[in-house]
């Protein structure tokens, strides 16, 4: 599944297993230099550890930031994370309600 925002895209997998969210990230070189990419991953890394109920247990999550981070401060990513955090529970409860069902009951 998929989440977009205005500089990041957000992408879910279920892994029961997984325990605690996990992250990755990704930032290309269209983003900007490498001391622009690290301010953008670091940022990122700072509002997920000061939003600790944004990830989800079980989940894997891909981040791509899609536009540099320039100008932007640490509340603003807050805010942007906070703008989406109900709408990632909601779509890693519905995907890990489609993985939950048993597969070839087409009855």
């Amino acid at each position: 599944m998929r989440v977009t925002t205005k500089h990041f895209v957000w992408l879910l997998a279920c892994d029961p297993s997984s325990g605690p969210g996990r992250v990755g990230m990704t930032t290309s070189r269209k983003i900007g230099a490498a001391v622009v990419r690290n301010r953008a991953r670091r940022l990122l890394r700072e509002a997920l550890r000061a939003l600790p109920s944004f990830l989800p247990p079980g989940f894997d999550f891909v981040v791509i930031v899609r536009s540099p981070l320039t100008g932007l401060r640490m509340q603003d990513v807050l805010d942007e994370l906070r703008g989406i955090e109900r709408l990632v529970h909601k779509r890693a409860n519905a995907l890990a309600a489609v993985l939950r069902e048993p597969r070839g009951a087409d009855a």
